[in-house]
């Protein structure tokens, strides 16, 4: 009787074994977790897929993006050293002109600027002065309005990057309204905006 229990025992062992090696076992109750044999072969393949990525970035990538980062240093580098040297050799007048990109008509300036004043109800006066540099020219804007609107109009001007405008020398005191009534919470602002490369001839119809 023992040696048929014992039998028993010994094949339930080894189909117990069989399904172990084909199939794995997991008990999540005893946290126990026996990977089969093709589970253990994946589980490997994924490990040498995932080590020979790892030597191709540390082997290949990573010394290339050191290359190409000390690369772009050295242009970065040598292309400040000769702009430095350009402005050592260069007036004033020279390198504003340089940095022009594109001269603004004149009278596409004042229907643009124009429309945000019409738009925010400022009343608006505009002086057009000799800038630092042939071609360039520096914009006085006196404006009287309510704060609110005044806020509106600029935040407009420096918003709209057809202009790149860049308000210099702002002030805002009490308003200065020609008419009878004394309003208090009309302001009056004024600001320059220099060296604005325009196009002062006239477009022809």
């Amino acid at each position: 009787m023992k040696k048929v229990i014992l039998i028993l025992i010994l094949i339930i062992l080894i189909i117990l074994g069989y399904i172990i090696l084909t199939k794995g076992l997991s008990v999540s109750v005893l946290n126990i977790d026996i990977l089969s044999i093709q589970q253990i072969k994946n589980k490997n393949e994924k490990l040498e897929q995932s080590l020979q990525k790892v030597s191709a970035l540390t082997s290949s990538d990573y010394p290339k993006a050191i290359v190409e980062l000390t690369d772009n240093s050295k242009k970065l580098i040598i292309e400040k050293e000769a702009y430095a040297n350009l402005a050592a050799v260069s007036t004033n007048e020279d390198i504003v002109t340089a940095t022009f990109v594109e001269k603004h008509n004149l009278e596409h300036l004042w229907v643009k600027i124009g429309n945000y004043a019409t738009k925010n109800g400022i009343i608006l006066k505009l002086e057009i002065a000799t800038g630092s540099s042939t071609g360039a020219y520096n914009l006085n804007f006196t404006l009287n309005g309510k704060y609110v609107s005044i806020s509106e109009f600029i935040a407009q001007l420096e918003d709209d990057s057809t202009l790149e405008f860049k308000i210099e020398n702002f002030k805002l005191v009490p308003g200065n309204v020609s008419d009878s009534s004394s309003d208090t919470e009309n302001l009056q602002a004024t600001f320059t905006v220099k060296d604005i490369a325009i196009n002062m001839e006239k477009t022809e119809n």
